[in-house]
C-alpha cells in the first residue's frame, strides 16, 4: 500500500507498507489500513484470474469502446465489468487505438468489500497487470518516446503480463495465466522438496530444473516472440529494450530465457524512481523490495492523472 500526492507536475510518495498476508487474506472484514496510509480516497488494484485486457482497433474518434463492442472483442459476458481508454485517436479515415479491459464481476465485489465504508473512499478498481504498465509508463516515459519498441514483461504469482510499447504507446498486451507459483509448484512435486529449498534451488542452479522451467518458460516466450514479430512488422520498427518485474525478476533464470528470446538483455526498474520521496517514507526493511509497489504505485497515478 502507498499514499501519493500531486505536486507541480509531478507525484510524492508519502508512506509505503507492506500489509501482512493474514490481513490480505481475511476477506471477511474491513481492510485495515495503517494511521500512516489513511486518506479520503482510495485506487484500487487486484489480481485476476479471469482478467483479460487487449490493445483494439475501431473506426471513429469516440474517447471511449461501446460495452457491447468490448464484451464481443473480449470474449466475456455480463458478468465482467468492462472498460476502455484511448490510445490514438484517428485522423480522418484512420481506425482509432484503444486500450479494453474486462474484470470478472466476482473479483471487482471481492476487493470492494473490504471498504464498506469510507475514508477511505474507492474511486477505482483495476487490474493488477494494467496498473504497473502505468507506473512503468510514468517512470520510464523518456525511454517509451524513444525510437524503437520497448518489452515490458511482469513475472507474478499466477500470472504473466507482457506489452509492447512504440512511440510512446502501447501497441501489445497481454497476460499468460502461468507464473512462479507453477513454477514452484514443479519443482515441489518432482524433487519431493519443501518451499524453503524450491526457492534456493530457483534461485541458486544447484540441482537442474531447466526441464521444468521450460514447462513454464515456453508458453510465455511463444507468445511474446509472436507478439514482438507482429510489432515489427506492422509498425515497422525493431525491438531494442525489455524490462523486466514481478517476482520472477529475482530469479536469473527468467532474466536468461528473455535474453535468449529476444536478442537484449533485460533490464530492471522500481515504481519509485521517479516520485520525490519524502523522509521517512520508506523503512529499512522495504529496501530491495520497491518493485513490489508498482501496481500500488500505479493504481494511485491512474487516478490522480484522471482527477
Amino acid at each position: 500500500m502507498v499514499r501519493l500526492h500531486r505536486l507541480r507536475g509531478g507525484y510524492v510518495l508519502d508512506r509505503a507498507e507492506m500489509s501482512s498476508e493474514s490481513e490480505f487474506a481475511a476477506q471477511d472484514r474491513q481492510l485495515n489500513i495503517p494511521k500512516s496510509l489513511r486518506s479520503n480516497y482510495a485506487a484500487l488494484a487486484c489480481s485476476s484470474a479471469r482478467g483479460s485486457a487487449r490493445v483494439l482497433r475501431m473506426a471513429g474518434a469516440e474517447e471511449a469502446m461501446p460495452e457491447d463492442r468490448i464484451r464481443t472483442m473480449l470474449s466475456v459476458d455480463e458478468s465482467f465489468r468492462v472498460g476502455s481508454a484511448l490510445i490514438d485517436k484517428g485522423r480522418g479515415r484512420q481506425e482509432s487505438t484503444y486500450l479494453a479491459a474486462a474484470m470478472a464481476e466476482e473479483d471487482v465485489q471481492r476487493v470492494l468489500c473490504r471498504f464498506p465504508s469510507g475514508p477511505p473512499a474507492p474511486l477505482a478498481v483495476e487490474i493488477s497487470g494494467l496498473a504497473t504498465l502505468t507506473a512503468f509508463r510514468f517512470c520510464c516515459g523518456d525511454v517509451l518516446n524513444q525510437a524503437g519498441g520497448v518489452l515490458h514483461v511482469e513475472v507474478g504469482e499466477s500470472s504473466v503480463w507482457y506489452a509492447f510499447f512504440e512511440g510512446g504507446s502501447l501497441r501489445v498486451v497481454g497476460k499468460i495465466n502461468t507464473g512462479m507459483a507453477r513454477l514452484r509448484e514443479l519443482v515441489r512435486t518432482e524433487l519431493g522438496v519443501e518451499e524453503p529449498l524450491v526457492r534456493s534451488i530457483l534461485r541458486g542452479g544447484s540441482v537442474d530444473v531447466g526441464g521444468l522451467m521450460e514447462q513454464v518458460f515456453t508458453p510465455v516466450l511463444r507468445q511474446v516472440t509472436l507478439s514482438r514479430d507482429y510489432l515489427e512488422r506492422q509498425h515497422r520498427c525493431r525491438l531494442r529494450r525489455v524490462f523486466i518485474l514481478g517476482g520472477g525478476s529475482a530469479f536469473p533464470r527468467w532474466h536468461e530465457a528473455l535474453q535468449s528470446a529476444m536478442g537484449i538483455t533485460p533490464e530492471g526498474w522500481h515504481p519509485f524512481e521517479a516520485l520525490t520521496v519524502d523522509g521517512g517514507a520508506l523503512d529499512d526493511t522495504l529496501q530491495g523490495q520497491e518493485n513490489r509497489f508498482a501496481a500500488a504505485v500505479g493504481a494511485a497515478i491512474g487516478v490522480l492523472e484522471a482527477l
